[in-house]
């Protein structure tokens, strides 16, 4: 048996969590003989008869061609496709991590977003309510410079988001998937807010004094803010999707197969009257 099946069975066996089966490395030796011969029976079989060199290179095609499809199809395959995943994550998949945050549950507050006063006042930047983003006439985009909202994302959430991307992308043997965490949002939308107009009420809507009106609180009230649709914010976590691989010598490496920077993990709404913008370059100037 080469020393390279020898550690990936041992490696495999590690993250079934069971030891060694009696005879497992054995008849995987005979597995890949055999299939190094018949390999190289083919080979031989093609040029009509092999000699020196050519021999030899065939021969040690043959060997390596059988011994990676016993590592990865034999070895590997043998796994149960969570089994890494699960390896991995193992902090992550235990008991008591308690409930996920339900996003449509989960709208932003002025509470989420009350810490970056403080911020701003330590990095002596001005930051602000814009309110009604139609009379907003700055040269930047809102969606720039909106600042985010903080939400209680925890292990939990982390769970339920990974498995989320499993459902999404599957899991083959030997593969995991990992996410940038926490995640980070972006605002996709900022809403939208409306001021009505004012109408006197029913008492003065005939009155040719208008100066009642402006002592009226009903007519007042007539003119408010009403909010049409809420803020949008997009919470993003790039996500990889890794495998396990063996090196000619049997040592564990890892590749990356698969990879989104985009990947978007939950939407949270906030009332748009409550986004705060501040100057460009955060994090990177302020």
């Amino acid at each position: 048996m080469t020393i390279r099946i020898h550690r990936a069975l041992t490696a495999v066996q590690g993250y079934a969590g069971e030891p060694v089966p009696e005879g497992a490395y054995e008849m995987l030796d005979q597995q890949q003989r055999q299939m190094a011969g018949d390999l190289w029976d083919a080979a031989d079989a093609e040029a009509d008869g092999l000699r020196g060199a050519a021999a030899v290179t065939a021969a040690l095609a043959a060997h390596h061609q059988a011994e990676e499809v016993v590592v990865d199809l034999v070895v590997l395959g043998s796994l149960d496709p969570r089994a890494v995943h699960e390896d991995r994550h193992r902090d992550l998949y235990g008991a008591g991590l308690g409930a996920p945050v339900d996003p449509t549950e989960s709208a932003a507050t002025r509470a989420d977003t009350r810490h970056w006063f403080a911020e701003a006042e330590r990095r002596g930047v001005d930051i602000e309510r814009i309110g009604d983003h139609g009379s907003y006439s700055g040269a930047d985009s809102i969606e720039s410079l909106a600042l985010p909202p903080r939400a209680p994302w925890g292990p939990a959430d982390h769970r339920a988001m990974l498995e989320d991307a499993v459902r999404l992308h599957g899991l083959a043997p030997g593969r995991w998937i990992e996410l940038e965490w926490p995640p980070t949002a972006g605002l996709a939308t900022p809403g939208q807010v409306v001021t009505t107009s004012f109408a006197p009420c029913d008492r003065h809507e005939n009155d040719a004094d208008e100066s009642r009106w402006d002592d009226c609180a009903d007519c007042q009230d007539s003119v408010r803010e009403v909010v049409e649709s809420m803020a949008e914010w997009t919470w993003i976590a790039p996500l990889t999707v890794r495998q396990i691989r063996f090196d000619v010598d049997g040592t564990e490496r890892s590749e990356v197969v698969y990879a989104d920077p985009g990947h978007e993990v939950a939407t949270t709404t906030q009332d748009p009257r409550d986004v705060l913008i501040g100057p460009p370059g955060r994090d990177t100037k302020w």
